[in-house]
């Protein structure tokens, strides 16, 4: 463990701000080669049943985007469980870990990646379901996951979601 340092805040705002970039665009990418397909997937029959949807291709080509979006994000999120890093994280030598600095097993990465990326999850159950209330219940959260990263990482060195599931970030 001797060349592991803990991550600093400002290290782990540039990984989000690379790994917001980097799904904003392949998603973008990815939302516009798989099409109406996908954004037919990801919202249903409350949206498709709707007067008109047919005739409104521009409605269905701004669904391609977000669905896009929308998938590539949960993507990251399988990836950092199984991968210990995102996109970002990985371009600037971070990797997840448990507190002590061992590697952390899957389930705690699990945990902390349903936790991190509750606001997507939300999003796709959501589309899925036509529930929009769920959609409104997981910015709530993340709101609050969000505010707590802050506050959590000025108070404990760690945000919510590493807390919680007993790891940290670490520069390798």
């Amino acid at each position: 463990m001797g060349d592991l340092i803990v991550s600093s805040f400002i290290r782990r705002i540039i990984a989000a701000i690379l790994d917001i970039l980097f799904i904003m665009v392949f998603g973008a990418v990815i939302g516009q080669v798989l099409g109406f397909g996908l954004a037919q997937n990801t919202f249903p029959a409350f949206i498709k049943d709707e007067p008109g949807w047919a005739y409104f291709p521009s409605i269905q080509g701004l669904l391609v985007i977000p669905s896009g979006i929308t998938w590539l994000w949960l993507l990251i999120g399988v990836v950092e469980v199984f991968g210990l890093a995102t996109p970002g994280k990985f371009l600037l030598g971070l990797r997840i870990r448990s507190v002590n600095g061992e590697f952390s097993d899957y389930q705690k990465r699990l945990i902390r990646t349903v936790l991190k990326y509750f606001l997507p999850i939300t999003s796709l159950i959501a589309g899925f379901t036509g529930l929009l209330w769920i959609a409104s219940a997981g910015q709530i959260v993340f709101l609050i996951v969000l505010s707590a990263f802050v506050i959590g990482k000025g108070f404990f060195g760690q945000t919510l979601h590493d807390l919680v599931s007993k790891t940290q970030v670490f520069r390798v």
